[in-house]
């Protein structure tokens, strides 16, 4: 049932993305899509419309997972999501292509910050309140979260490469590269790993509940014993 449900997401999301990356060019939408894998399939990188959907998505999850956390709408998914959707397409259509690409592809400690590991953590976070919560919706879209991540992650690797080659990847392709690894794992094996943490979270919440036991028949026994005497 996940499964489906995942895949008619994930559907609704690309035909919605054709939708809106059509509404602001003048370019045939499948042919932004032959674009894209044309560029990047010779080392060209992505083009301007691809890549400012990428940055919006990072903006996105940024936003999202921030609101998530505020009392008075973080229960409200639907508001969370058009918010977040708003704040990112108008924070992001301002950026002229070069400071976009200045963002995405810059391997600088604040680049890689910023486009790397600051979104792992908090796709990292999200994941785990949406086990928590055992929250259907939130858990498909952190896979698809997980999935966008990984190939952002290649695109990522790729301009490392393309500007370093392999003898001088360093440290930031060494990054990026452990960031791909796992992201594909979370999106591949995102039901083993739920099963995982619903366990030692449940686990751990019988704990508690035995800890708490405890300590309540520690307190009546002194009450008891403060009786007799």
């Amino acid at each position: 049932m996940i499964n489906k449900k995942l895949i008619a997401l994930s559907l609704t999301f690309l035909v919605l993305s054709i939708f809106l990356i059509n509404l602001g060019s003048s370019v045939e939408p499948f042919d932004i899509i032959k674009e894209t894998f044309s560029k990047w399939g010779s080392g060209g990188g992505l083009g301007d419309i691809m890549a400012r959907g990428l940055l919006a998505i990072i903006v996105f999850l940024l936003i999202s997972v921030g609101l998530s956390h505020i009392p008075s709408i973080g229960k409200q998914k639907g508001v969370v999501i058009l918010i977040s959707a708003i704040i990112a397409f108008i924070a992001t259509a301002y950026f002229t292509p070069q400071e976009i690409t200045a963002i995405l592809t810059s391997y600088t400690a604040l680049g890689l910050t910023v486009s790397t590991i600051l979104p792992f953590l908090i796709l990292a976070g999200f994941t785990y309140n949406a086990i928590k919560q055992q929250d259907i919706v939130l858990s498909m879209l952190s896979q698809i979260a997980w999935g966008l991540f990984a190939l952002y992650g290649i695109y990522r690797f790729g301009t490392i490469l393309n500007d370093k080659g392999w003898e001088g990847l360093g440290w930031p392709g060494l990054i990026v590269g452990v960031t791909i690894i796992i992201a594909a794992g979370a999106f591949i094996f995102q039901k083993s790993i739920r099963d995982a943490l619903t366990k030692r979270i449940r686990d751990e919440e019988i704990e508690r509940f035995k800890d708490e036991q405890a300590r309540t028949r520690a307190v009546e026994v002194e009450r008891a014993e403060a009786t007799k005497n």
